[in-house]
């Protein structure tokens, strides 16, 4: 009885989150198995094909090499995954690079990422989906390996790559963060939003960089792109750790002051939240 409820539950979660997004992937703990469902135009449900799924189905992929996920971030249309192999996985459109596989051809199914055979990665990125933004906005990803070291790819037309030019790249390219204040700089936690990027260091320090209309950098600046590591200001070298950084979307027709931790997607204002382990949590929207 318990197991029928679970799935029950778990079509019923797709329905209901299909209103919001394209497409919807699950992982089903402890099992993890991964169900998707929703739009696959760009094979982004990873079934090896393009057509679209009313009801959940299982991506096979990770099925049939006995493998589990153990983390994944789905953008608007592509998705990247950690395999209990310690592999980075791929798939879905790549029309901007943001598979950083070298090329623009979109993936229908789970692939090895090329660049990426030797490393470990405890978290994965991809911009999310925010309302008013273009599919094109929401198309660049990051990856932050076990040793600190940050890689972007795909869409950077207002540098939210890091990279400090505002090109696309179909390959990743590592985020150098240089601090003249701190030492130690490998990063720990990464957030991407649909245009911009950011990234907390060893040492205790908030960066950003990309794209800002409102202050969302909460860099101190009005400069509109920014495409270099920024440290935001007063959030350097903090004593207590961050633990969660989140970057907000914007809601429609909806502009508050103050972002909720918790707060489902659409109904953000454009920003982000950082919570201390302290349990203290700053609001980085400024109107």
């Amino acid at each position: 009885m318990r197991g029928s409820s679970f799935v029950i539950l778990l079509v019923l979660v797709f329905l209901q989150v299909k209103q919001l997004l394209s497409q919807t992937i699950v992982v089903d703990y402890p099992e993890q198995t991964l169900f998707a469902a929703g739009d696959n135009y760009n094979g982004q449900l990873g079934l090896d094909n393009r057509e679209p799924e009313e009801l959940p189905s299982v991506l096979q992929f990770f099925r049939d090499k006995q493998l589990n996920i153990t983390a994944m971030s789905v953008g608007d249309s592509h998705v990247l995954a950690i395999a209990s192999d310690d592999n980075l996985y791929v798939w879905g459109e790549n029309g901007k690079g943001q598979l950083g596989t070298g090329d623009i051809f979109h993936r229908v199914k789970p692939l090895l990422h090329p660049f990426f055979s030797n490393q470990t990665f405890p978290a994965v990125h991809t911009g999310a989906l925010s309302a008013g933004s273009t599919p094109s906005s929401n198309s660049h990803s990051a990856v932050v390996d076990r040793n600190g070291a940050m890689y972007t790819f795909g869409y950077n037309a207002h540098g939210q790559l890091g990279n400090g030019l505002k090109v696309d790249s179909i390959t990743p390219v590592e985020v150098r963060i240089v601090s003249p204040i701190c030492s130690g700089l490998p990063v720990v936690l990464a957030s991407v939003s649909a245009m911009r990027s950011y990234a907390v260091t060893e040492d205790g320090t908030l960066y950003a960089w990309g794209r800002q209309l409102h202050g969302e950098l909460g860099t101190g600046t009005q400069v509109e792109d920014t495409v270099l590591p920024t440290i935001v200001s007063g959030l350097q070298c903090i004593s207590t750790s961050v633990s969660v950084v989140t970057t907000g979307t914007v809601g429609t027709g909806s502009t508050p002051s103050m972002l909720n931790v918790g707060a489902t997607a659409g109904s953000l204002s454009a920003g982000m939240v950082i919570k201390f382990t302290s349990g203290a949590v700053i609001n980085m929207f400024r109107t």
